[in-house]
């Protein structure tokens, strides 16, 4: 009986436990300590982090925050820094029920711990804590160490086995190139794993127009025309245009999408210059080359439709 000293900085530690997919803590809890400069709150290490990596549990509502103006109380840590959500004051109506989330710390070994601190003056009777519980923890039974039961692996990714550590519960995901996968594209075929990512090979561009692009004048009015090859299909129409400087691929598109194999231009070329024109066909897949050069090698296309 009686209050709790000056420059305190104790806590309450539990045993290590090993937590489930969906975790919680609930506590109930009563309190009569200096307003704004004595207080507590609950904090979580881990295992990863040997145990010494306390962090605040910042799911639970705390009901009033540290205003001591001098500074930090014993512990010094920063959960207790002005303006830091505690348990601190005096609790309206004896115990009350407090909960938080713990899932940041699902199928992890933690430890979990209420820290309490006072400054070097004023002391009242303490924080009381009652009827501790964690949902979702998981613990051996009498005949068995599986911490896997009632955990479930699965990373989304074909390309990996997935499976669960009895020893510690974790899940472990190893690459597995034999497995068989579809990378999602409808362009790609061959999808296999390598080095755990499914992939696949990319098509050939579509099959291109070739030379059987032609073109006749009505009056001002430019006529195209070009074939199919027996695969109807959406074109993509471009135009450049050639002057006194050297020859380059400057072609732009024009216009929308083309149904069909043909197509009109109404505007004309400025006085000394020409219009040359390139098709392509453009499929869900990619678009064809644009034409090919006296050499037979591919144009640029450096401005393709969007």
């Amino acid at each position: 009986a009686g209050n709790y000293d000056d420059n305190s900085c104790m806590g309450l530690e539990s045993e290590t436990l090993f937590l489930g997919a969906s975790p919680s803590l609930s506590f109930s809890s009563r309190y009569d300590v200096e307003q704004g400069w004595d207080g507590g709150y609950v904090d979580v290490s881990t295992e990863a982090g040997g145990f010494n990596d306390w962090t605040k549990l910042d799911t639970i509502n705390y009901p009033a925050v540290m205003s001591g103006p001098l500074g930090d109380p014993a512990c010094g840590t920063p959960g207790f820094a002005d303006g830091q959500p505690v348990f601190t004051g005096t609790s309206p109506i004896g115990y009350q029920t407090f909960s938080g989330s713990l899932s940041a710390y699902a199928n992890q070994r933690v430890r979990i711990r209420f820290l309490f601190s006072s400054d070097s003056s004023t002391n009242q009777g303490g924080w009381f804590i009652d009827n501790v519980s964690v949902t979702g923890a998981k613990l051996p039974g009498p005949c068995t160490t599986n911490l896997c039961v009632g955990v479930t692996c699965n990373d989304g990714n074909p390309c990996t086995d997935d499976a669960c550590s009895p020893g510690n519960g974790q899940c472990v995901y190893t690459n597995d190139d034999a497995n068989a996968c579809t990378d999602g594209n409808a362009c790609t075929t061959g999808d296999a794993c390598v080095g755990g990512v499914c992939a696949g090979t990319p098509p050939p561009p579509p099959t291109e127009v070739g030379d059987s692009l032609r073109l006749t004048r009505t009056g001002a009015t430019a006529n195209l025309s070009w074939s199919d090859g027996g695969n109807p299909g959406t074109f993509r129409l471009y135009r450049g245009t050639r002057s006194g400087a050297p020859w380059s691929y400057d072609q732009q598109c024009l216009g929308d999408p083309i149904a069909g194999t043909g197509a009109s231009d109404v505007d004309t070329p400025n006085p000394a210059s020409l219009f040359f024109y390139l098709v392509t066909r453009k499929t869900e897949c990619g678009e064809s080359i644009a034409g090919r050069n006296s050499a037979g090698v591919p144009v640029p296309n450096n401005n393709p439709c969007p």
